[in-house]
């Protein structure tokens, strides 16, 4: 099920319902995906917190098709793009997790 598209620009800070998001540290280095692949690329830092729940504050180190289940919440990073004139922003996809998706973490399959 699609989720609503979220575009985060560098450096700002985001809300979707609870869900609170920060986004910066933009570099291009080499990563290792999910499925274990080394690529090359945009990467960002995903700072996540739930309102007035400071103990849930997670950082993610993040790419273009990475996926984080985070506090009943599925994010996938759809682009990572550097615009050159008004810098740098990532595009995500942000859905309610469902009872599918917290199986799959815990079998270490997300």
């Amino acid at each position: 099920m699609p989720g609503d598209r979220l575009v985060l620009k560098e450096g700002a800070q985001h809300s979707y319902y609870t869900l609170r998001i920060g986004s910066g540290n933009y570099n291009t280095e080499d990563y290792v995906t999910d499925s274990g692949k080394i690529k090359h690329g945009w990467t960002v830092g995903l700072w996540l917190i739930i309102e007035d729940r400071p103990e849930t504050e997670k950082t993610f180190m993040a790419f273009e098709g990475k996926n984080i289940l985070f506090e009943g919440y599925n994010i996938h990073v759809s682009r990572i793009v550097d615009t050159d004139i008004s810098g740098l922003y990532t595009e995500i996809e942000v859905r309610r997790a469902s009872l599918a998706d917290c199986f799959r973490r815990m079998l270490g399959q997300d």
